[in-house]
């Protein structure tokens, strides 16, 4: 039977040529071996800089969010995540790995803790992140206040004076259409 995996220990990509994927294929020619990957922790381990506040922060690749991440295999993992894995264990489905120091690159398992997501929003809103908590005014403009605010069942809200303007031009437009 013929193999189209990769003939490198622990690789599952498709093969190039003479048994081997692309990358380990170019890395034979140029080395005259197969160069080997450092395991995960060496890659981690080696990534983390140690910050006057305590913090171990990713120097790697980060999000637009600023949470650290590196590749397994075809997986993206958050940094944070990986540092309570390899400090405590799997995390139990269901829970979050949250930050004590409010760092999104920290790795530090000491400034990590697990909780739900409403453990996870409780502390967003306790150290004032959450973005509309304060924003007084709507994009056009108008306040937030008791008599122009809308608020949707799950906590949105939405001002009054721009909802009916665009119900009004929508009715005019409506109008329009139909003539």
């Amino acid at each position: 039977m013929k193999t189209t995996r990769c003939s490198a220990e622990g690789c599952e990509r498709e093969f190039y040529a003479r048994g081997w994927c692309r990358a380990h294929y170019d890395s034979l020619r140029r080395n005259g071996g197969v160069a080997k990957r450092p395991v995960l922790e060496q890659r981690f381990y080696g990534r983390l800089i140690e910050s006057l506040t305590g913090c171990m922060e990713w120097s790697g690749s980060r999000g637009r969010d600023g949470y650290g991440s590196i590749h397994v295999g075809p997986q993206t993992i958050l940094t944070h995540r990986l540092a309570w894995e390899l400090a405590h264990g799997p995390i139990p489905d269901g829970l979050c790995v949250l930050h004590h120091c409010d760092n999104p690159p920290c790795c530090n398992p000491a400034h990590l803790w697990l909780g739900t997501p409403a453990d996870n929003a409780a502390d967003r809103d306790a150290k004032g992140r959450l973005y509309t908590m304060n924003v007084t005014h709507c994009p056009a403009g108008h306040a937030y206040d008791a008599d122009n605010t809308y608020r949707y069942p799950d906590g949105r809200r939405k001002c009054r004076t721009c909802g009916r303007a665009a119900d009004k031009a929508r009715r005019a437009r409506y109008k329009r259409e139909a003539a």
